[in-house]
């Protein structure tokens, strides 16, 4: 089977002089055929895996999507083109198409990266540079894989021997037929390859890398990330201490927020985009990018119900960032503009993977969860004050406190893919999407089979050793 990688051909040289090699496109294709040898054919070949990664099934649109359009940040359209439909009335199966999407292009990239993690210690580099080839290409394989256990596995509870987790993928061998791993070790391979990320990403090694290459803090971030959907707070506080003390971003100020969301995300750079998917106009998605299924000249087919909306106050800056009204057949409807057209271009934009908002977030939830409360108010409240100057000072304790952060964490984080998962780790209630008539689809109430998407039917049928998850 031909396998494809894609290049950005316009940057030679050693890889310390192409730090930017992703603010201009266009890519072109290479093939695997290509023996990846050397330095510069590796860095071909992982350029090659982030342009894979703008793809609609992976961060182009559909993992966005899913966590969205699965609880009540939505409300869908009287008329819809049907994308998301079973999504978002949580009566998706083993033939949803995007599960099968989402499960087949992760695995994809992880292939990808095994390319080049196989050649690492063949090929011809220096060390200091096959350290920073082999530590991104790592943080992409263990970002790959915790995209997918998020979604076709159950939340982790600390007792994950039997539960099961995803098949974790480590040589790239295609024709491999691989069972999936518990839970647990599932978990803890995943943490393995981006702690390797972290120590080889050095603050120097990689500086300059961000937003659209995954440096030294970002890999530190998507860990964090991970311990969080184990609720293991010792481990990731610590973590999120390093990025907030010594990593040098800052959040966006109330002045420029509005105005970053239109902007490419390195025109802010060291500023709240850790690492997001650069998009321009000659090789983004377009009808299949992830502004196309929101946008006023798009598919309108999500859209804001209003009680999504009535949670922002009237100076939040938010309202203004994220939300507009429609016209023509929209008229009456909210739309979400957090995603807005860029040059022109319907569905033109950057797209968040990690913020420095979600780090203050993340670790205002972990002070809360060990004591830290006054610590945990402090980064909250930086969160509410930079969106709205206004808004009053917390005083919440206990599990007040730890509710009103996880709102926060709504309404900072909407439509990046995030509210859903943050019910599903903590074990929540998920109310599902709204009809057009603003009526629910469902209620999923823990610990439901539903909670872990059903591995697709054709993955069933070409893989013997695949375990379905219960319920389909």
């Amino acid at each position: 089977m031909k396998k494809q990688i894609i290049a950005l051909i316009c940057c030679f040289g050693i890889f310390t002089s192409c730090s930017k090699f992703l603010d201009r496109e266009p890519f072109t294709s290479i093939s695997t055929d290509v023996a990846i040898q050397d330095a510069t054919s590796a860095y071909h070949a992982l350029l090659g895996i982030y342009n894979r990664l703008q793809s609609e099934s992976r961060y182009g649109r559909i993992i966005f999507v899913i966590a969205d359009a699965a609880t009540e940040n939505v409300i869908l359209a009287p008329t819809t083109s049907n994308r998301f439909l079973s999504i978002a009335q949580w009566t998706s199966n083993a033939g949803t198409g995007e599960h099968r999407d989402v499960w087949t292009a992760c695995y994809v990239v992880i292939n990808a990266a095994n390319e080049i993690l196989a050649r690492i210690e063949t090929m011809d580099a220096t060390d200091a540079e096959r350290q920073v080839i082999q530590g991104e290409a790592l943080a992409i394989r263990g970002l790959m894989h915790f995209e997918l256990i998020r979604l076709f596995s159950q939340a982790y509870s600390g007792n994950e021997n039997d539960a099961l987790g995803i098949p974790y993928k480590t040589t790239p061998d295609i024709y491999a037929l691989p069972p999936r791993e518990d839970l647990r070790t599932s978990y803890n391979l995943i943490i393995e390859d981006l702690t390797s990320a972290c120590n080889l990403l050095t603050p120097a090694n990689s500086a300059d890398y961000a937003p659209y290459r995954i440096d030294h803090w970002g890999a530190k971030a998507i860990l964090a990330r991970v311990y969080m959907a184990q609720l293991d707070y010792a481990k990731a506080k610590p973590v999120l201490a390093d990025l907030v003390n010594n990593s040098g971003y800052t959040i966006l100020s109330n002045a420029d927020y509005t105005e970053a969301w239109n902007k490419r995300y390195n025109a802010v750079n060291k500023k709240e985009f850790m690492f997001a998917i650069g998009n321009l106009s000659d090789n983004y998605a377009n009808t299949a990018s992830l502004g196309y299924i929101y946008l006023q000249n798009g598919y309108t087919d999500l859209r804001v119900p209003p009680q999504m909306f009535s949670l922002y106050s009237d100076g939040d800056v938010r309202k203004e960032a994220f939300f507009f009204d429609g016209i023509g057949p929209n008229v009456g409807w909210t739309l979400v503009h957090k995603f807005p057209n860029r040059e022109g271009f319907n569905g033109l934009s950057d797209h968040p993977i990690m913020r420095f908002s979600d780090v203050y977030l993340m670790y205002a939830e972990a002070c809360a969860y060990t004591g830290d409360e006054v610590t945990a108010i402090d980064y909250l409240d930086r969160i509410r004050l930079r969106a709205d100057p206004a808004a009053e000072l917390s005083t919440e304790t206990g599990d007040m406190l730890r509710d009103k952060i996880l709102l926060e964490r709504r309404k900072e984080l909407a439509y990046e893919g995030h509210y859903y998962h943050d019910l599903k780790r903590h074990r929540k209630t998920i109310y599902s999407a709204y009809n057009a008539a603003g009526q629910m689809f469902a209620t999923i109430t823990p610990p439901d089979t539903k909670l872990a998407f059903a591995i697709h039917q054709s993955e069933m049928d070409v893989n013997p050793n695949m375990v379905q998850n219960p319920g389909y």
